[in-house]
């Protein structure tokens, strides 16, 4: 428990006053700018991104007040984290056991961020507002600056009931945000239970899971985590590689127009799909000079 904790010294810090704090955690839709993204299914994710000033806010809060350390099987949103990172620990293992969390940052509510602020302050007024600075609408915004580090905080009783679990059936386990990921040699009925177990654990939390994106990848099977492929080495899928090479095929064969026609927007799109497949394999020369043209060309948008 951070006791030496105190609104003023918080202010003072960040420049601010305390009025401006205590009112700016009562009028946080005001900070607000809500919009919504494409998913992959057709639907859209909302987006709830914070406005300068309240991003600074929670990164101080994030950085000096919620200092605890997540579970060692969270694999997002701490430092030395990643997508990679994440799949490195099921690469090889014979039976890959992945499971959702349904709508996971909205049902994260406000009543859970209060009892975690709860636990790091000593007085319940900076408490409920450090909590209201971190919510809106009674709820985790997913485009906080906070909130991915409260959510694995708050999931971290969760994590280390299942990795109980596991380490007792010999499976290993990681989190990625609200993707669950289990691999070894498990048993249906060792399968059963752990779905059971998951359900019950996230359920004392208010969080359920998604019961269309179970998912239990056997031999012979192709593994994947999290976007990578996992069978014998750490890999893109198949069919990103191949929809990147249509990509700069087309680009290089109609270099003159095309080229001159890609806008910063889409080249920064295009150069973070070769980026991730490029860290996954650095020894595939194709992928080195698609990533060589675009950095060149990048550079030209920043000349």
């Amino acid at each position: 428990m951070m006791m030496d904790f105190t609104v003023e010294r918080m202010a003072e810090t960040l420049g601010l006053s305390c009025k401006f704090l205590y009112l700016l955690s009562n009028r946080t839709p005001d900070f607000y700018r809500i919009y919504k993204i494409p998913k992959k299914n057709g639907k859209f994710r909302t987006i709830e991104a914070p406005v300068p000033i309240l991003k600074r806010i929670q990164r101080y809060i994030v950085k000096e007040i919620l200092v605890d350390h997540a579970s060692e099987a969270v694999t997002a949103f701490e430092p030395g984290c990643s997508v990679k990172c994440n799949a490195s620990f099921h690469c090889g293992k014979p039976i890959i056991v992945s499971l959702d969390i349904r709508n996971f940052f909205p049902s994260l509510k406000y009543a859970s961020v209060l009892s975690l602020f709860s636990q790091n302050v000593d007085e319940k007024q900076s408490a409920v507002m450090l909590a209201k600075l971190c919510t809106l609408y009674g709820h985790l915004p997913q485009g906080s600056a906070a909130s991915p580090h409260i959510s694995n905080l708050i999931l971290r009783d969760f994590d280390t009931e299942v990795l109980k679990y596991c380490q007792l059936h010999g499976l290993t386990y990681t989190r990625y945000a609200d993707d669950l990921t289990f691999s070894g040699n498990p048993g249906n009925e060792e399968i059963t239970e752990l779905i059971r177990l998951c359900r019950m654990e996230l359920g004392k939390i208010g969080l359920h899971l998604n019961n269309d994106k179970i998912h239990i990848q056997r031999k012979g099977m192709r593994h994947e985590v999290t976007g990578v492929v996992v069978n014998e080495k750490l890999n893109a899928p198949r069919e990103a590689r191949r929809l990147i090479r249509q990509k700069m095929y087309y680009l290089n064969k109609h270099w003159e127009h095309e080229w001159r026609n890609l806008d910063e927007h889409s080249l920064k799109i295009l150069l973070g799909k070769v980026n991730f497949i490029w860290d996954l394999d650095r020894e595939n020369p194709e992928i080195g000079e698609y990533r060589r043209q675009l950095l060149e060309i990048q550079r030209y948008f920043n000349v």
